[in-house]
């Protein structure tokens, strides 16, 4: 694989979009949903009925994906603060056998979000697994 590919993060947000067409959500891919804290654009990886957003984090090797998820959740939060919307939310969904794993359970757990001011009323984590069971359960 060339350096800078995401062709594996593309095969996994293929197959979440997939699971989320067949339990009849409506998706939308890679849209432009807001500004990040610095003013700069922010496009989401899949919009699910116009108010859930989902961010895709794969990481198959080691690498600063992991490093990257703090201000991923600080834009999120900033994002749907702007939207004033109760109903909207986001998840950041952690996939691939690249991340350390005691950071990734941190992220996937509550006591991380604690961290960032206002996070949990926007924001959850979780890893591949968990969102696809939520998914299949019709819970996110």
């Amino acid at each position: 694989m060339v350096p800078g590919e995401t062709r594996t993060g593309k095969i996994f947000e293929s197959m979440l979009v997939t699971a989320l067409q067949k339990n009849n959500y409506s998706v939308q891919e890679q849209v432009k949903v807001g500004n990040k804290p610095d003013g700069s654009k922010y496009t989401i990886d899949i919009l699910v009925d116009s108010l859930i957003y989902i961010s895709i984090k794969w990481q198959q090797i080691g690498g600063s994906a992991e490093e990257k998820i703090p201000f991923e959740v600080i834009t999120l939060t900033h994002i749907l603060k702007t939207k004033n919307n109760e109903n909207a939310r986001a998840y950041i969904v952690l996939g691939g056998n690249g991340w350390r794993k005691s950071l990734k359970e941190w992220y996937c757990s509550s006591e991380f979000l604690e961290w960032i001011l206002e996070a949990k009323k926007y924001v959850t984590i979780v890893n591949e697994n968990t969102f696809v069971a939520m998914i299949n359960n019709r819970q996110i």
